[in-house]
């Protein structure tokens, strides 16, 4: 149990590190289907430590689990910033002065 419990450790901090822009484009695959990929991984492993009553292993779960919501209300308020300007990029900012 102890090397099935490390396994799924290694497993979810890779799937972690697969989530970057680079392993995707590495890969061929788009970062959505990494994510949801990571997201039914935490599932999984979730699962199996509840029945294992492994704490460890779900310690873990929850760290990483916070950790991608964390990035995913980053990547919403960045998206919501770098879109919200009403003027298309490169245009002329108005002048003030009348």
């Amino acid at each position: 149990m102890r090397y099935l419990v490390l396994g799924l450790i290694v497993g979810l901090l890779v799937m972690r590190l697969l989530r970057t822009r680079w392993a995707g484009t590495l890969l061929g695959i788009s970062r959505r289907a990494l994510e949801v990929a990571q997201l039914i991984l935490l599932a999984v492993t979730v699962a199996i430590a509840l029945a294992a009553e492994e704490w460890v292993l779900l310690a873990v779960v929850g760290a990483l689990l916070i950790w991608a919501i964390v990035d995913l209300v980053r990547g919403r308020r960045a998206g919501r910033t770098a879109g919200g300007s009403a003027r298309p990029r490169g245009a002329p900012e108005k002048s003030r002065r009348r």
